[in-house]
């Protein structure tokens, strides 16, 4: 008789952005992530690495038009669609990325073929094999290396050239000075009216004002009420830690973003003038708008321990063509790390601001936190405050946006991958989900802030333990 083949183990964990995700619109993308999950999931059962199923996710999230990463993303100044994209392999610890790429639907795929080359060593004459390329020479290595290409329109969507159109109208207002002094009222014209002008009322509240959320209503926003203590909260296994910063820290970033609502008719949509990461997307079709629009990640980890992690983004929306985010820098979008002498694996996938999470290298920071300490929560709650929140290279930024889901992995026991996955952010929300090969569905959902915290000034971390057994 035969002995019995133990069945496959394995881990997916992947998230489609940090930033403002509308309860409205939760289940569309937990769906979404669920997916993706499911994609990589699949694969893991039949023994395949963790590196082919890390891609499968990034393919999926890359394929839906609810994330800003290859279908969808966020249009440049100029209209144009440029997209980074990321991989790591804990194993090899190679890296492969592109940056500022166009007229490829899967970014990710460039990444992975320079990451697969580096892994089959010198190139013909001893030639060293890139680890990034951008734009022209990005898109020349897809069309050698036979990776499917399209046209840039093939790219975008109905939201997201609507989601230009209205953003760009607001940035050339302002740029114009017709709100130098956003204070008076303005008249505009306004395409989207039936009566073709509209009046748009402009105004400026201070921080003692009420603010208007995305959905049109109001949230009295009081300093006072924000306590400064951390607190912990524990709940069915998993864990939850807020953490403000000190007193320095607070008054070097206690001016709030200036909001400027710009009202046409009963409509009304909030624009944080100053906050470069954050502008927002419009109503399509009863699609309830989100500022959401942030790079997508995943880590997975197979049969052998092995991890991978990646990342793909459309970039901010009205970024400077030719700017790259984090998703296309080394040790800034992801890192992954084997378990080695003693020390557990890593996975981490980050999202956020690009400017700030790349000065911060925080991916890496993430990865080095967790891998040398025994408390990953603490060690990831650390690594928030010391290396983001308060860190020197972010001193002028007045919200420090960004986010991470990370994997610790323990693979010594053959019969078993002990893991911990965590999440951290310090935007409104984020949007996450997790599965592995003893799950029948992903566990998926969106991740806040407490009530009157607001983002750019607290870090939430949460956990969840799991023990992934061969049976």
């Amino acid at each position: 008789m035969s002995e019995k083949i133990p069945a496959a183990k394995g881990f997916v964990a992947v998230h489609i952005g940090a930033g403002y995700h509308s309860p409205a619109n939760c289940e569309l993308y937990e769906n979404v992530c669920k997916q993706a999950c499911q994609q990589a999931i699949a694969l893991l059962k039949q023994r395949k690495t963790a590196l082919d199923a890390v891609m499968a996710a990034i393919v999926s999230l890359e394929n839906s038009q609810w994330t800003n990463a290859g279908l969808g993303s966020n249009l440049s100044l100029a209209g144009t669609v440029e997209c980074d994209a990321s991989i790591m392999d804990g194993k090899s610890l190679y890296f492969g990325a592109v940056g500022a790429l166009s007229g490829v639907r899967n970014p990710i795929l460039v990444a992975e073929s320079l990451l697969r080359t580096q892994m089959a060593g010198e190139m013909s004459l001893g030639r060293v094999p890139p680890s990034t390329l951008v734009a022209h020479g990005a898109f020349d290595w897809a069309v050698r290396h036979k990776i499917p290409t399209c046209s840039m329109q093939d790219l975008m969507t109905d939201a997201s050239q609507k989601a230009y159109i209205k953003n760009k109208r607001k940035l050339d207002m302002f740029e114009d000075g017709i709100c130098e002094n956003p204070a008076f009222k303005v008249r505009v014209m306004h395409p989207d009216s039936q009566a073709g002008r509209r009046v748009a009322e402009t105004r400026v509240e201070n921080e003692n004002e009420n603010l208007t959320d995305n959905k049109g209503t109001s949230r009295a926003h009081d300093n006072n009420s924000q306590s400064r203590d951390s607190c912990t909260t524990e709940f069915k296994g998993s864990s939850s830690s807020i953490q403000k910063p000190g007193d320095g820290v607070l008054a070097d970033n206690q001016d709030p973003s200036k909001q400027t609502e710009i009202t046409d008719g009963n409509e009304a949509w909030p624009v944080k003038i100053d906050d470069r990461c954050n502008l927002e997307t419009p109503h399509t079709n009863g699609f309830t708008p989100d500022v959401f629009k942030d790079t997508v990640g995943a880590i997975c980890v197979d049969d052998n321990g092995a991890i991978t992690s990646a990342v793909s983004s459309g970039g901010i929306i009205l970024k400077q063509p030719g700017r790259l985010g984090q998703a296309a820098l080394y040790g800034c979008g992801c890192w992954a790390e084997n378990d080695v002498k003693g020390k557990v694996g890593v996975g981490v996938s980050t999202s956020g601001c690009g400017e700030q999470l790349s000065k911060t290298l925080l991916a890496k920071a993430c990865g080095e936190c967790l891998k040398d300490k025994q408390n990953p929560t603490s060690a990831l709650y650390d690594c928030f405050v010391k290396r983001f929140l308060e860190s020197p290279y972010l001193r002028n930024e007045k919200q420090p946006l960004g986010g991470a889901v990370a994997v610790t992995v323990d693979s010594s026991n053959e019969q078993v991958l002990d893991l911990e996955v965590l999440w951290a952010h310090t935007t409104d929300s984020m949007c996450i989900a997790f599965m592995s090969t003893n799950d029948l569905d992903a566990k998926a959902f969106v991740s806040r802030l407490p009530s009157r915290v607001q983002a750019g000034k607290a870090v939430v971390i949460q956990s969840e333990n799991l023990a992934i057994s061969s049976s």
